[in-house]
């Protein structure tokens, strides 16, 4: 095998290097009260700031059967499927169908609608359409205005308006939500809303006072007890999943050889339901936390508040006999959360590593560590599954327990061996005995590597090749592609498909000739970076998708991206290559949050024309710090007060010849 380990995360004096430069970078998402973080600019609904006369239209949803529903739930669990915490109910409710519209003095307009469903512990929706112009604000708060989630704006949407790939919003504790949006005066075009399901929350997934049948077992350990001071690296990179807004599993973050920051994210193969990488890779309705943690060892009788969530993912690969799934991640923990993310090292070595240790989310819980101080065994049998799933030798590593243990929800998170590397994910094992030697049986990686088709292998999307030049020769219309050349990547083809992510990156430029088109909700990204992972990447991508009437499509003329890109794909224009390298580096801004006051440095390594402003997350300017000066080469640090700006988050927006670089901050 020519490649096997990737990178060896734990040597210290690695460590602070690889963190510094490659692996995670520190900024924190804080949502007003939220407490559920998904990506979003915080804030009050607007109906609290000022009173809004008429009634709220509420949807009543039918009960649920409840002891019918804990019955199918320990038939699922026997057979292996992800735990399940809440009910789906068909809905079907829009903003033309269902709820109140009112219009208030400045000419904007408030649409609210009531859900109830009773007895819920939380609520959650699933939407078959999602799109929210720019300027209009979403939210989400339970009938005690306790807990509110938003708001979600234009930044959430991940495909164009009328071409929705569906979304997902997170729970709102309490049985009965409403939801408010809130459009201006002037809109380019009406939101689309459509919910498709409302989840009913039977079980709690969170911290609470009292021992609840749904919670880990009491052996479980707390990722931050002192037994988990080694691995607080690694933690930052492990997720809770809610499985098609209603099931529970775990996962991780992976590298690749290029160290390009591509959101791949490992879990478990059974956590799939009717997903496949081949016919049906669109998990826009799963969701990911992050930092789901008890602040120390014990366990709080308050919600963590410090976690963020993001939404949706694609497919790229999956097997059952090893029972792994890959997934590139839609929202980017790194890029559109900017939280301190972790990118897993990982070895496709067959040797027997002489202990183990796993960190996962059991029954939903706060994030554990579990370890085997005993060498792991290849399990050479046949393993027949509840599930009627007969997994063939030589397939799975087996762990066996000594400390903590393995839980429904655990399933799909990753095993690490002694050099701190992933070597596998969990398919399932001994759940009767949680707290004594368990045995449980992890999916082996390196078996995972290799298949006959890429969609059943880990190989392409971990090591993937990086050709001199590409040309793209036929149309692509499913799954999430990446491209990679040193220098160019031409391509005249159509991206189409409602689950399509294509990536092309040309170190040099990215050609996108007449007959070029992206369409049909297709997320499409450019990049320019060092393609043989011989520097950080530094480039942003170029578009979160392109709609149908975007200059990509039917160019008269080649467009071509280059380092030196500075307008965003739907707006993107033919230019030059760069002259000079890439510049700034070393771009930062600190502390974050910000405090009295806060700081941007950032190095240019030759003069050059610098812009620099704080923007809102819609890219309105709020404050300018450096207007178009000429700046010399060298480091420069400028400190500015934040009582210029309100509390909320912004992006701080680096612009040289050589293009532009984004941080988003926030202000508390």
């Amino acid at each position: 095998m020519s490649f096997t380990n990737l990178f060896n995360l734990i040597i210290p004096s690695q460590k602070t290097t690889i963190m510094k430069h490659y692996i995670v970078l520190m900024a924190f998402l804080i949502s007003g009260s939220s407490m559920w973080a998904q990506i979003s600019i915080g804030g009050t609904p607007r109906s609290w700031k000022e009173p809004v006369k008429g009634a709220v239209e509420t949807i009543t949803m039918p009960a649920i059967q409840l002891d019918k529903i804990k019955k199918e739930d320990l038939t699922d669990e026997a057979n292996g499927l992800p735990m399940r915490f809440g009910y789906p109910m068909d809905a079907g409710f829009t903003m033309e169908n269902s709820g109140t519209w009112s219009v208030l003095p400045d000419g904007s307009r408030l649409w609210r609608l009531g859900i109830q469903s009773t007895g819920a512990k939380s609520i959650n929706l699933l939407y078959d359409a999602f799109w929210l112009p720019s300027g209009a604000t979403l939210y989400l708060y339970n009938a005690a205005q306790t807990h509110v989630i938003g708001g979600f704006t234009s930044r959430n949407n991940n495909s164009p308006r009328g071409e929705s790939i569906g979304y997902a919003t997170g729970l709102v504790y309490g049985d009965k939500i409403i939801l408010e949006y809130h459009e201006p005066a002037k809109v380019d075009a009406p939101a689309e809303l459509s919910i498709s399901q409302v989840v009913h929350g039977y079980r709690h997934i969170r911290i609470t006072n009292e021992k609840a049948f749904e919670d880990s077992d009491e052996c479980h350990i707390n990722i931050n007890c002192d037994e988990g001071d080694n691995w607080q690296f690694e933690k930052r990179a492990v997720a809770l999943i809610v499985v098609g807004g209603s099931r529970i599993c775990s996962g991780a973050m992976l590298n690749n050889t290029l160290v390009d920051y591509t959101p791949y994210f490992l879990t478990a193969h059974h956590c799939l339901g009717t997903l496949d990488a081949n016919t049906n890779p669109n998990a826009s309705t799963w969701s990911f936390w992050w930092f789901y943690e008890s602040p120390d060892c014990d366990n709080p009788e308050e919600e963590p508040t410090n976690y963020v969530s993001t939404t949706g993912a694609i497919l790229v690969a999956n097997r059952e006999a090893t029972d792994f799934a890959l997934f590139r991640l839609t929202e980017d923990p790194y890029l559109d959360a900017g939280q301190g993310m972790v990118y897993l090292g990982w070895t496709t070595s067959t040797a027997l590593s002489p202990n183990a240790t796993g960190i996962h989310h059991p029954r939903g819980d706060v994030k554990k560590i579990s370890f085997d101080d005993d060498a792991i065994t290849n399990f050479g049998g046949s393993i027949n599954w509840n599930n009627g799933v007969t997994t063939p030798p030589n397939t799975h590593w087996r762990i066996d327990f000594d400390r903590g243990g393995m839980q429904p929800g655990s399933s799909g998170s990753v095993i690490f061996d002694n050099n701190h590397r992933v070597i596998g994910q969990l398919h399932g094992g001994d759940t009767g005995n949680i707290c004594d030697d368990q045995e449980s049986f992890y999916g082996r990686f390196d078996v995972s590597w290799d298949a006959a088709n890429a969609n059943r292998r880990l190989n392409d999307w971990l090591q993937p090749a990086c050709q001199n030049d590409i040309v793209i020769s036929q149309d692509v219309t499913i799954g999430a592609p990446t491209f990679y050349a040193s220098n160019t990547v031409t391509s005249n083809r159509q991206i189409s498909g409602s689950v399509s992510y294509v990536v092309y990156n040309g170190g040099n430029e990215v050609i996108l000739q007449e007959g070029f088109e992206v369409r049909s909700g297709a997320n499409f990204r450019a990049t320019n970076f060092d393609c043989n992972g011989a520097a950080p990447f530094q480039s942003e991508d170029q578009g979160r998708f392109a709609k149908n009437d975007a200059p990509f499509a039917n160019s008269s003329s080649p467009v071509v991206l280059t380092p030196a890109i500075e307008e965003a794909a739907a707006k993107v224009k033919p230019i030059a290559p760069a002259k000079s390298p890439l510049l700034p580096v070393n771009f930062e801004v600190y502390p974050n949050p910000m405090q009295v006051s806060a700081v941007v440095r950032y190095e240019l390594n030759e003069a050059a024309v610098v812009d620099l402003k704080l923007t809102d997350v819609n890219g309105k300017m709020v404050l300018s710090i450096v207007n178009n000066q000429y700046m010399d080469a060298g480091i420069h640090r400028l400190e500015f007060s934040s009582d210029q700006i309100p509390a909320g988050i912004y992006l701080c927006v680096l612009t040289t010849p050589s293009g532009v670089q984004t941080k988003q901050v926030v202000r508390m």
